[in-house]
């Protein structure tokens, strides 16, 4: 299984997490896809910290260079987790609103299908999590998502297009710690055409609509298209030219239009080291007609397996995204995480730590927050009951700084958990 935090992103995410042996069905699709250039991206969600039991909660999650490697038919899995949550509200102490914390439990299952038939691998997943909030009722909630995947492999083409919907409700740091709904409308195309063993030219496509419900907020929607030829520098080495198109706005207020060079560097050795990476330069236009400097951009994924008793995750991504919180805002994005597991006999250990900056870039709108965000996770867990199922423990520190004091907190999450997979 994986030990994933409710922490997904608004529009991209970073791909970094940890997984056990026995992983479900959709796990060998989550690993860094060398040959489709998976890049991590955006910063975390902002929900509060509930425990996640598996990293499917969008079908943006499901990647990979080796879908006919995955198992076919059905696979499921229940959990259940109990938590405490020092800051259920993410909010600092201001006058007549106070720090509030709670107990939680939550329970959850997640289905999945695969399957492949000649050059086509195709599939689907559904996730339905309950949290059940003891003392603070109006944070109870249901939240659902569910995808589809195909993948086309034939010839000198291959294609993955993927499609999903998320429904998610709780308080969120983004939305100024707000209890929100939010519906997620995720789908993306990557296609690669070999033009010879060792050229190949790529296109990616991403569209992401997010629609909120609960307080003063606006709808954002955001869609990036990249091209890149790139070339097989050596047996291990892959590297190439690109440009990239890229659209940001909430509400169509002040969109923001951005093209750009990017240059792609991909390292595989075996299982043992991987390396996705992108270096891009943004030249932006508002459509309330101001115009900025050129921006930086940058999508690092890399995996180092050791061995089989520990290995190591590293994530950087910058990117400018539209501020949900602050309609006609832009936001540059710079976030960044580590994440070390280590196996010890049968129990698993993990530890992770994430950071986030959110800055107003330089056009000329008022209003916005900065914000930095910083994270700290571990977990502990092993196979227990004839190993029939899998329990752990876990701890996370979250602590956020910023303009306003109401936004400047930090809250502790600690609990634990117990799941089966069918």
């Amino acid at each position: 299984m994986i030990i994933k935090f409710w922490d997904y992103s608004l529009g991209h995410r970073v791909r970094l997490f940890f997984r056990r042996e026995l992983a479900l069905i959709l796990t060998p699709f989550l690993a860094v896809s060398h040959a489709s250039t998976v890049i991590p991206s955006s910063t975390s969600s902002g929900f509060s910290a509930v425990p996640v039991f598996q990293d499917t909660e969008s079908i943006a999650n499901i990647g990979g260079d080796d879908l006919t490697a995955v198992l076919r038919g059905i696979s499921s899995q229940v959990s259940f987790a109990h938590s405490y949550n020092s800051n259920i509200r993410q909010q600092g102490p201001v006058a007549g609103f106070p720090v509030q914390d709670d107990m939680i439990s939550t329970f959850g299952g997640t289905v999945s299908y695969m399957s492949k038939a000649s050059t086509f691998t195709f599939g689907g997943f559904y996730r339905g999590i309950y949290s059940n909030f003891y003392e603070n009722s109006e944070f109870t909630a249901f939240n659902q998502g569910g995808g589809v995947i195909l993948n086309y492999e034939g010839g000198r083409l291959t294609s993955t297009f993927k499609a999903g919907i998320d429904y998610d409700a709780g308080s969120n740091r983004d939305f100024l710690g707000n209890l929100i709904t939010r519906t997620s409308f995720t789908s993306a195309l990557n296609a690669r055409y070999f033009i010879s063993p060792k050229t190949v030219l790529q296109t990616t496509y991403n569209y992401n609509y997010v629609v909120v419900d609960g307080g003063q907020f606006d709808n954002t929607q955001s869609y990036d298209l990249t091209a890149s030829a790139l070339w097989k520098y050596s047996a291990l080495t892959e590297i190439g030219p690109g440009i990239r198109y890229t659209y940001r706005a909430a509400n169509a207020i002040n969109g923001r239009t951005a093209i750009g060079p990017t240059f792609n560097i991909n390292y595989k050795l075996s299982q043992k080291v991987s390396i996705s990476s992108r270096f891009g330069i943004d030249f932006p236009s508002y459509d309330s007609g101001d115009s900025v400097d050129p921006t930086l951009t940058t999508s690092i994924a890399a995996t180092y397996k050791a061995s089989k008793l520990w290995s190591m995750n590293l994530s950087l991504y910058r990117d400018t995204q539209a501020d949900p919180a602050f309609p006609g805002i832009f936001n540059d994005v710079t976030s960044a995480r580590l994440g070390y597991l280590r196996n010890i006999r049968r129990a698993q250990f993990n530890f992770g730590v994430s950071y986030d900056i959110n800055q107003r870039n330089g056009n000329s709108q008022t209003g916005g927050l900065d914000r930095n965000f910083i994270t700290l996770d571990t977990s502990l867990g092993m196979p227990i009951f004839a190993d029939n199922y899998y329990g752990s423990i876990f701890l996370r520190y979250s602590d956020q700084s910023s303009d306003l004091a109401q936004q400047t907190w930090d809250s502790l999450q600690i609990g634990l958990m117990i799941s089966r997979r069918f």
